[in-house]
């Protein structure tokens, strides 16, 4: 199957400092039994917010998908920040990525940013037996997403 540019969907997320472009290359609309995959550009400054897991099959809540993020940072000499922990902190990492890096996401809350220099941009594939599109925020940061209609 071939995917042109066109094909893919745009959304605007977020505001103010989480404000970010997203494209989805691969999801409801193509044929597919396992994936998502879709692109994330984050500004200088900006962060992938608020955080969110894809962990349990707990629909139409949440459902369980993998998750991998691939980056490449403008310029290359350029870095970002990816978090990855979960609700009991058994996993509670931070990554420096930088350009051509690659951290695969099995399961916990994932944050990215772009330092303030340097643009970033994430390139993510998702799979899962139930393909949808769903995530859980981390509650701590719940009324983020729901004051975001206000922001805006």
């Amino acid at each position: 199957m071939l995917i042109k540019p066109e094909d893919n969907k745009e959304y605007e997320l977020g505001v103010l400092n989480w404000k970010r472009k997203a494209y989805f290359i691969i999801d409801e609309r193509m044929k597919s039994e396992n994936f998502y995959i879709g692109e994330t550009f984050l500004s200088p400054g900006k962060w992938a917010f608020p955080p969110h897991r894809h962990d349990y099959d707990n629909y139409p809540e949440e459902v369980e998908m993998d998750e991998i993020y691939h980056y490449r940072v403008s310029p290359e000499t350029g870095f970002g920040i990816q978090l990855l922990y979960n609700d009991d902190k058994s996993i509670d990492n931070s990554y420096t990525v930088r350009n051509g890096d690659t951290v695969i996401i099995p399961e916990g809350y994932h944050p990215a940013s772009a330092s303030p220099a340097d643009s970033l941009y994430i390139l993510w594939f998702m799979a899962g037996k139930n393909r949808y599109f769903l995530n859980k925020p981390d509650k701590n940061y719940e009324w983020v997403k729901n004051c975001e209609n206000l922001l805006k």
